[in-house]
């Protein structure tokens, strides 16, 4: 054997073994990814109640998180001295989400381990927000139809 042969030998085994490492690395990235499959959320629509408002959204329900997001575009800032709250109500029960600030279009709050039938906002006349809704419902959101899907599984 010359020189030349024996310098290309190690040569044409470094590239053989870094082939083999790239299609293993390819291989476990896809299985990976098959594995990591997650189901997809569940909707609802919203239903704008006040016609002065023109906002559109949605409600998705994250399955794995138990989490509910509300999603409201070109909700108008709220006047002086008012804020958004949302309420989850099932029955005649009805409790506070939180409040909702237009500027991040999205919220994100745990579903708790009741499922609710309906969604709604209102515009509380308080910074603070209150224990109860005060004022008419701008949005609602009906969950029954998650609930359903949800029941099914």
């Amino acid at each position: 054997m010359n020189e030349s042969t024996t310098r290309s030998i190690p040569w044409s085994i470094a590239a053989a073994l870094c082939v083999v490492a790239l299609l293993g690395g390819v291989w476990l990235g896809a299985v990976a990814f098959v594995d990591r499959s997650e189901p997809a959320p569940l909707v609802a629509p919203i239903e704008v109640l006040d016609t002065k408002l023109e906002i559109s959204g949605s409600v998705e329900y994250l399955r794995d998180e138990e989490v509910y997001i509300l999603a409201l575009y070109s909700m108008p800032p709220a006047p002086a001295g008012s804020t958004y709250q949302i309420w989850m109500e099932k029955d005649d029960v009805i409790i506070s989400a939180g409040l909702w600030n237009p500027t991040t279009n999205r919220i994100a709050f745990a579903a708790y381990s009741g499922r609710y039938d309906t969604m709604f906002v209102t515009l509380e006349p308080t910074e603070r927000g209150n224990s109860h809704p005060t004022t008419d419902r701008l949005v609602t959101i009906d969950l029954t139809g998650i609930n359903a899907e949800l029941e099914d599984e």
